[in-house]
């Protein structure tokens, strides 16, 4: 797996330093190397929506990294919120209008409520009852994304040893959503 991902650069449009550095965590425990993963547009900074900043430079990034003939792949991470992850992921599906196609390197990471919710149910705390709907942030101010993230490619690689995604199918539906985005992911890389 990881000598895939070692020829790719990496995109990664976000609302926040703690979105980045999970998806540096899972990419670097991938094989990607840490200087290869970048950010498509300068963060946020203070308050405000996430949400809106990604969906506002989603059709810019995605014409300009996911549809191009380079080995780059761009990542797209954003909280549902009190939304679903299907209708997040339709909304920002909607940006790509322009472009005739889907973009084959393009993975979308959705948590559920926020990213917070996945550092709640992900070892080692391992809470198995995470309630999707409701707000963890308090509980992982110190939390550590990069590491998290890393915890994340490692539950991934344990759950397809099995051949069944058994680790997957026993989580959160929106982190049991981004294992499947991963595997289809993978596939399309390992084609290129």
């Amino acid at each position: 797996m990881k000598r895939v991902f070692e020829r790719y650069r990496v995109w990664v449009l976000c609302e926040d330093t703690r979105h980045y550095n999970f998806i540096r965590g899972f990419l670097s425990s991938c094989g990607v190397n840490d200087r290869k993963i970048r950010l498509c547009a300068d963060l946020p900074e203070g308050k405000g929506s996430g949400e809106q900043f990604v969906k506002n430079h989603f059709a810019e990034a995605a014409g300009k990294y996911a549809f191009c003939d380079e080995n780059i792949f761009l990542v797209v991470a954003v909280d549902a919120d009190v939304n679903d992850v299907i209708t997040i992921e339709s909304e920002l599906n909607e940006l790509l209008n322009p472009y005739s196609g889907k973009p084959e390197k393009l993975m979308m990471v959705i948590p559920k409520r926020n990213i917070e919710t996945w550092f709640e149910w992900l070892p080692p705390e391992g809470n198995t009852h995470v309630d999707e709907s409701e707000d963890y942030k308090q509980n992982h101010k110190h939390a550590k994304p990069k590491k998290i993230g890393g915890d994340f490619f490692r539950l991934y690689v344990k759950s397809i040893a099995a051949d069944n995604n058994s680790e997957c199918e026993r989580t959160i539906p929106s982190l049991e959503n981004a294992c499947g985005k991963f595997t289809r992911l993978f596939e399309t890389l390992s084609k290129l």
